[in-house]
């Protein structure tokens, strides 16, 4: 009974922090999904950022009644089967709005069911997919770190150095995971400095209580929950860190292009320059040239006057 209470805990703040990392964008946000989903409209939006697809019947955007919020429902749980291929097993509009009375297991069980489809089915490791498939990346993630043999989920994580292990190996650099100072001999304080490090440096909510995970009673759908937000922590990293090269590679290319069109304007400028100095060059030597051939055509003249008074005068003499 006591696991049962715990699993529904991690669920609600799981599902609480999924539920808002999805609704961000659209500024809108939950407080108490016992609550903040009865009128449909939340759900609605949290089912069309999942499906990148928008519902297709029109719904009230402000509900007022109690047939308004069942009405919404009805078109939540039609895009939910439709366009999103989950069957509802039985969930119905009233398991959301009278959660005071029939309690948040149906609710939280659609939104499990949900979790599973889209952060843990998706995972695929080498071979393995799903749980198969986390349970692979974790051994892969702490291979080589000191007391930590990941075999399975019920009993590899219980004294809290493979959690350490996960929170180091994200950024070894910049963690602040001293991990060759915990052992195996102190269970408690590797688990909580486990998961406020994973809180504080990867963004991973506190989910699980350390006494429960320690003894084993956690339940195993709660580490598989807490674990996989491990991956998708790391996977998100990945991505930041890629779109930073691409976007410093871009920049690098960018400013090489701009490098490369100021040399050419520059290599540019200089030859309008060499051609202009070439052409008042070729300018004065053409008023050069036209200068000495004005002159050569006046010595032509003068030269052909004198041979012309010669002419006269040699032939005076012969008379």
């Amino acid at each position: 009974m006591a696991s049962d209470k715990s699993w529904e805990l991690v669920q609600i703040k799981a599902f609480t922090a999924w539920l808002n990392e999805n609704l961000k964008p659209r500024g809108l946000g939950v407080k108490d999904i016992k609550t903040d989903l009865s009128d449909g409209i939340l759900l609605i939006n949290f089912f069309e950022e999942l499906s990148h697809k928008k519902v297709k019947t029109r719904y009230d955007l402000k509900p007022a009644t109690r047939i308004h919020k069942i009405q919404n429902l009805g078109v939540a749980f039609s895009h939910l089967e439709d366009e999103m291929d989950m069957r509802r097993h039985g969930y119905a509009a009233e398991d959301i709005i009278d959660t005071d009375s029939r309690g948040i297991k149906m609710l939280l069980g659609l939104l499990w069911s949900l979790f599973r489809k889209y952060r843990i089915a998706v995972i695929k490791h080498s071979d393995k997919s799903s749980e198969e498939g986390l349970l692979l990346w974790c051994k892969e993630q702490t291979q080589g770190y000191k007391g930590v043999e990941v075999q399975n989920f019920r009993t590899s994580f219980k004294d809290g150095l493979a959690f350490l292990a996960l929170v180091h190996h994200y950024d070894p650099a910049k963690t602040g995971v001293k991990y060759e100072e915990f052992s195996n001999e102190d269970p408690l304080k590797n688990l909580g400095a486990a998961f406020e490090y994973a809180e504080k440096e990867l963004g991973v909510p506190k989910l699980l209580e350390p006494q429960e995970v320690a003894d084993g009673k956690v339940d195993e759908r709660a580490l598989v929950l807490y674990t996989s937000l491990f991956f998708h922590a790391y996977r998100a990293n990945e991505q930041a860190r890629a779109a930073s090269d691409l976007k410093a590679k871009t920049e690098a290319e960018l400013e090489e292009e701009k490098r490369r069109k100021e040399l050419l304007v520059k290599n540019n400028e200089e030859l309008q320059t060499i051609i202009k100095d070439l052409e008042a060059k070729l300018l004065r030597e053409k008023e050069r040239g036209d200068s000495l051939e004005g002159s050569l055509v006046s010595e032509r003249e003068e030269s052909a006057r004198l041979r012309g008074g010669i002419s006269r005068l040699e032939n005076l003499l012969k008379d």
